[in-house]
């Protein structure tokens, strides 16, 4: 595996897949190498920390070091209604569309793609969102 900030230099696009339990927030973070449908590096957490993604030399001006990323895309899945995710402010959502943009001097366009009620969903429906999100993930 590549080092963090070798990762981030390397690459135009940030994939963050995740499921979405009952509480909390859990993420593993994929790099692509290149773009998409090439095969994705598991970077995990490697890619957010100190001299990777943010210049923290000077603690008063944090500064964003992921300028190179032009897409962010999340994929979540839950196991509840949108309207709870809602009620709660969807803080994944938030996480991927403004959180994860600001690494990149909101310079990257961010996407997100989320089945919810996931619990409830038919094969159909299941199938359906992998189609929508693999048509997504080609257009980059």
């Amino acid at each position: 595996m590549l080092p963090a900030r070798a990762i981030s230099i390397k690459n135009k696009h940030l994939l963050v897949i995740y499921s979405i339990p009952t509480r909390g927030f859990t993420a593993v973070l994929s790099v692509f190498r290149g773009t998409p449908p090439a095969k994705p590096l598991i970077a995990k957490n490697r890619v957010l920390h100190p001299g990777a993604a943010f210049d923290l030399s000077d603690p008063a001006h944090v500064k964003p070091l992921l300028s190179n990323l032009r897409k962010i895309a999340g994929v979540v899945t839950y196991g509840r209604p949108w309207h709870m995710a809602k009620w709660i402010g969807d803080p994944p959502k938030k996480m991927v569309t403004r959180c994860l943009r600001w690494f990149t001097g909101g310079k990257a366009r961010a996407e997100y793609h989320a089945p919810y009620h996931l619990n409830i969903a038919t094969e159909a429906q299941r199938k359906a969102f992998v189609v929508k999100v693999g048509a997504a993930m080609r257009k980059v």
